[in-house]
């Protein structure tokens, strides 16, 4: 029988890293009655990970993040309703676990060294333990990781919106509104005398207005993109951060960037016949 197989390891020499492999581990779905065994997330069968808990998981939207989880309520989707409120739990991250499994995913700040290895960082001039992809702090020098007990939360993706990228968008908006600027106190400059205007003329736009109406133009961005969830303090719970509806895939802006953090790291999940 195929089984899955997480693995997490240097590209190259250079760091102190540990070459890690885990088989993930199995269990029968956690509804009552329902004898499916799940790994792939582990906890819920598809049905009822569907009605109990309205997501679904399958091809993330955002590049090269692999797999992803998205709300589902085809229902609600007809209806034009919001399956998750804003405000509201959407999740758990160790949502289908037994306490025992429960248990399996905490680390300490030693046994995540040992786990992952450890990085320089010049912020502290010192070597510290590698955060791993599925890793989250539950406070101070310990950690969650799901990597071997993959929650159906472990699929939720950090969207690909870049901070810096939304900096260049600013920056080309303010081009082109320093660019309405200076048209307009061209045309300006270039009446020869002042002329009146009646009640009934249109009167030219002002650079600050059209600055407005640029920042709405930015705003009107494609939402299920952008961070919908947010981690409510001192818990392992992900709140809606604003309505989220049928089809929309969870994302959740981390404290790191997967692509930049592990760009020296291969990791992955892979079929194998053990």
């Amino acid at each position: 029988m195929p089984v899955r197989q997480f693995f997490f390891r240097p590209k190259t020499g250079g760091e102190i890293a540990m070459d890690f492999r885990c088989t993930l581990e199995t269990a029968k779905c956690s509804i009552h009655g329902c004898e499916a065994v799940t790994s792939y997330p582990i906890g819920f069968c598809e049905n009822h990970l569907r009605s109990e808990k309205k997501l679904e998981v399958r091809l993330s939207s955002i590049a090269n993040a692999g797999y992803g989880i998205f709300a589902y309520d085809p229902e609600a989707g007809q209806k034009g309703e919001a399956v998750f409120s804003k405000g509201s739990i959407v999740v758990g991250y160790l949502d289908g676990l037994t306490e025992e499994m429960k248990k399996k995913t905490m680390l300490s700040y030693d046994r995540l060294k040992s786990r992952y290895g450890t990085v320089y960082r010049a912020r502290y001039k010192k070597y510290v333990p590698i955060q791993g992809p599925y890793c989250l702090s539950v406070k101070k020098e310990l950690f969650a990781d799901t990597a071997c007990c993959r929650t159906a939360a472990s699929f939720i993706n950090r969207p690909n919106i870049a901070r810096n990228d939304e900096e260049e968008e600013e920056e080309e908006e303010d081009a082109e509104v320093q660019q309405a600027t200076t048209d307009f106190r061209s045309r300006k400059g270039n009446r020869t005398q002042p002329q009146r205007k009646g009640k009934n003329e249109r009167k030219e736009i002002a650079p600050a207005t059209k600055k407005r109406k640029l920042r709405k133009k930015k705003n009107e961005v494609d939402t299920s993109k952008r961070d919908n969830l947010v981690l409510m303090n001192g818990t392992l719970t992900f709140r809606a951060l604003r309505n989220i509806y049928h089809g929309d895939e969870l994302l959740f802006k981390y404290a790191y960037d997967p692509a930049k953090s592990f760009a020296d790291y291969e990791y992955g999940t892979v079929e194998t016949d053990l």
